[in-house]
């Protein structure tokens, strides 16, 4: 009788589970880990020059915290990262020095040479910087940059593998859910993120995770002590990670909301919910900010970016005009010149117009799926309070103001793309999701090999 038990108990076990998602699961997570990394790797081998949108301060935080530094805000540019754009060129009107230059100084650089990227919290550039030494030592991988670029391969398929299972909660198919996924890492600001050294690489990681412990919270699958572990978590890879803890709250709060098809969660039960992201992700941030802030090494106030984004103040029509910034999260305008064509612009509107549909058709789907109301309810409020979000933290931190870009709600993509997923019913999905995933994998891989497609 022992025996049979601890047979029994050995085969429901870690090992056994593991074994019937590699069974089960493994040929599709197989998929979206090569499918993440061709992409990364094609963008890598092909774009050669430093991104203009700050990577240049990203290598050097990463190269700098993979030797167990961690940037102080007012601290310079170290000599590999401008070495490293010196020889690379930087693909915008900036004229770095010589790439033989015998000594480069941090003052001829962008910004004068500071790192804007260091009030950012280290857990990325660890990762990153560590992942990127070892990348290093492959054949192939001739630099520090290229290793850093290619990490960001892993941090896309570990963001669609989390959005896999995202999807599988609320009830997709397998089918479904890899095409959703695929399409997700076609969306070209996405590949450009993933394939440049910058930390809204994990922005679908952080964004599929804590959509995904928020649901199973809801459904009584997990402690509220997991809400607390993964807000702490995606707050300290990037600031702008809270649109995806706001869209966990509302989604907490609108499933309060009892109907006759699905009883609602206890207003205690959102309330412990709300305010396990509330206090984790405030402790987080507050102890990152103090640490911070006791090793700045030069007034953040003198420095040329915070002064020219500096006002006195702002005004309610400023919140207003910038409502739409996030809506779709999508829409940041830059994509790499090298591989600008008219295909691109036209497969970022389609992507945008599939999440704003989502969303709203969502939300109008009122009390007949409980579920699809509560999801695209959340994600249509949290696009639209992302611009007005950051011009607020961006004036109390600092007195600045600059138009948050698009690219602060990336952490809502995969709940954008779940909505609308769920809006377009079970067999429209079947065909629409794969169709979209070839669409967009042929379009990038297309442009990344070749150049630009022919105008449209």
């Amino acid at each position: 009788m022992a025996d049979e038990s601890t047979e029994t108990s050995v085969s429901t076990g870690p090992l056994s589970r593991l074994r019937t998602v590699a069974r089960t699961d493994g040929p599709y997570l197989l998929v979206l880990l090569l499918g993440a990394i061709l992409i990364t790797s094609l963008f890598a081998s092909r774009y050669t020059k430093i991104g203009p949108v700050d990577e240049l301060q990203h290598i050097d935080y990463a190269q700098k915290a993979s030797r167990g530094h961690i940037v102080a805000v007012g601290e310079k540019f170290g000599e590999p990262a401008m070495r490293e754009e010196a020889c690379r060129g930087i693909d915008a009107a900036f004229q770095p020095p010589p790439c033989d230059a015998a000594v480069l100084a941090p003052e001829v650089y962008q910004e004068a040479g500071f790192n804007t990227a260091a009030p950012h919290p280290p857990l990325y550039y660890v990762a990153t910087g560590i992942g990127a030494r070892l990348l290093s030592a492959l054949p192939g991988v001739d630099s520090f940059v290229t290793g850093a670029r290619l990490m960001g391969g892993i941090w896309l398929a570990l963001g669609l593998i989390i959005s896999w299972y995202l999807l599988a909660e609320l009830g997709l198919s397998k089918q479904v859910r890899l095409g959703i996924c695929l399409t997700m890492a076609t969306i070209p600001l996405v590949a450009y993120s993933a394939a440049t050294v910058n930390n809204d690489a994990l922005a679908l990681a952080a964004g599929a995770s804590t959509l995904l412990v928020t649901l199973r919270y809801i459904r009584g699958r997990t402690h509220w002590i997991w809400l607390t572990v993964v807000a702490a978590v995606v707050m300290t890879i990037r600031a702008t990670n809270l649109v995806a803890l706001m869209l966990c709250c509302l989604v907490l709060l609108l499933a309060t909301r009892t109907t006759e098809r699905r009883p609602g969660i206890s207003l205690k039960q959102a309330i412990i919910g709300i305010g396990a992201i509330g206090a984790s992700s405030v402790l987080a941030v507050g102890a990152w900010v103090a640490i911070s802030t006791s090793r700045t090494v030069y007034p953040p106030e003198k420095i040329p970016m915070s002064q020219r984004f500096r006002v006195d103040s702002i005004g309610f029509e400023t919140f207003l005009s910038n409502v739409l910034n996030g809506a779709p999260p999508t829409a940041d305008h830059y994509w790499p010149a090298a591989f600008a064509s008219s295909w691109i612009v036209l497969w970022t509107g389609l992507i945008g117009f599939a999440i704003i549909a989502g969303a709203v058709g969502s939300a109008l789907e009122g009390s007949a799926t409980p579920l699809r109301f509560q999801l695209g309810s959340a994600t249509a409020l949290a696009m639209l309070a992302t611009g007005p979000l950051f011009v607020g933290i961006g004036f109390i931190q600092g007195h600045g103001y600059a138009p948050p870009p698009p690219r602060y709600g990336m952490s809502l993509i995969p709940a954008c793309l779940a909505c609308f997923a769920l809006c377009l019913g079970t067999r429209k999905a079947r065909f629409i999701a794969p169709v979209a995933a070839a669409c967009g994998f042929a379009l990038i891989v297309g442009v990344l090999m070749n150049g630009p497609i022919a105008p449209l």
